[in-house]
């Protein structure tokens, strides 16, 4: 599914699972392609991102 014009996207199985042919590259194509996610993504800046705008908000 897709709404282009508020970036809206979205996958309707789980392309993660072993089983799924070419589940790797249809996720792939689907974060980097499509979604353009960088892939600089970590937990530690998650973290980091959740306790300041808990802090903010608290």
């Amino acid at each position: 599914m897709a709404n282009e014009g508020k970036h809206i996207y979205g996958v309707q199985f789980h392309p993660e699972v072993t089983h799924t042919e070419e589940g790797k590259t249809l996720l792939h194509n689907f974060l980097y392609d499509i979604c353009h996610c960088t892939g600089d993504w970590s937990m530690s800046a998650y973290a980091e991102t959740a306790i300041r705008q808990i802090r903010e908000e608290v």
